[in-house]
Parts: structure tokens; C-alpha cells; sequence
């Protein structure tokens, strides 16, 4: 017999909204994104990134890092987009040199939630700049988790 769950749009918009929690859990301030130069693994529990640079969310002073789940009829994706109230989250100096091509999300607890591409237009977590040197200053510019519907 085929397996052909099909979930409503407010059952994946209450899935995205569930998935970003995860990453608010416990103190925000320790939630962080590690960008890497290898290709994204299977799942976030599998590898280890090589990490570029290290990009800290949130502040102790809030409880959530991203913004309510949306729904975009236009493309049938639901995505939930981090607050503009963290302003550019960001590494101050790059602990690697390479090219971002993947990310990966973790909880306070260091719990590995959230694998994704990077890049500077069309990607999962947008940076200002994906070629990164030693060093240097690497912004997040955008990041939605995005999940389809039909």
C-alpha cells in the first residue's frame, strides 16, 4: 500500500512553528548557527560541520528567536522568518577560512536541530558574504525555515 500523508496548511504551519521552538529551547542567549564549508549532511544528527564561523541568536531576554510561522499560497510553503528584533545576528572574527555551503542550528543545550544550505541569494540562510576569510566578520542577513503544503 502507498504512504501518502498529506497535512493541511495549519498542520504545517503548527509543525514549523514546533521545529523553530526547538531552537528557542532553554536560554535563547546560547541558541547558535555554525556555518560550514561541507556539504549538508543527511540530517542534523549526522557528521560534524567543519565550522567557518559561529553565529550566537537571541539574548537572554528573549523567549523566541523566530517570528510566527506565515503562509505563502503563491509558492504553498509555510515559513517562519527570525525576529527583525535581533537586528544582523553575527561572528565578530570567522574562526575558518573557506566557501558556506551549509549551516547547522542548534539548541542552547547544544542540540543539533535545524540542517540547511547558505548562500547570498537563494539558499536556506542567507549571509552578506559566503566566501569567508579568517577573521572576518560574517553576518546572517536572513534565515526562513520553510516547510511545503498541498
Amino acid at each position: 500500500m502507498a504512504l501518502n500523508t498529506t497535512l493541511s496548511p495549519a498542520a504545517v504551519k503548527a509543525s514549523v512553528d514546533a521545529v523553530v521552538d526547538l531552537v528557542s529551547v532553554g536560554t535563547a542567549a546560547a541558541a547558535k548557527i555554525v556555518i560550514s564549508d561541507t556539504a549538508q549532511p543527511a540530517s542534523p544528527g549526522a557528521g560534524t560541520p567543519n565550522a567557518l564561523a559561529t553565529i550566537p541568536l537571541g539574548t537572554a531576554s528573549e523567549a523566541d528567536i523566530f517570528d510566527a510561522a506565515t503562509t505563502d499560497t503563491a509558492t504553498s510553503y509555510i515559513s517562519a522568518s527570525l525576529k527583525a528584533a535581533l537586528g544582523t545576528p553575527s561572528d565578530t572574527s570567522a574562526t575558518g577560512a573557506g566557501t558556506a555551503v551549509s549551516f547547522r542550528a542548534y539548541d542552547s543545550n547544544g542540540l543539533a536541530i535545524i540542517d540547511g544550505s547558505v548562500g547570498t541569494a537563494t539558499a536556506d540562510l542567507i549571509l552578506d558574504n559566503d566566501v569567508i576569510a579568517t577573521g572576518q566578520a560574517v553576518k546572517l542577513t536572513a534565515w526562513k525555515v520553510r516547510q511545503q503544503f498541498k
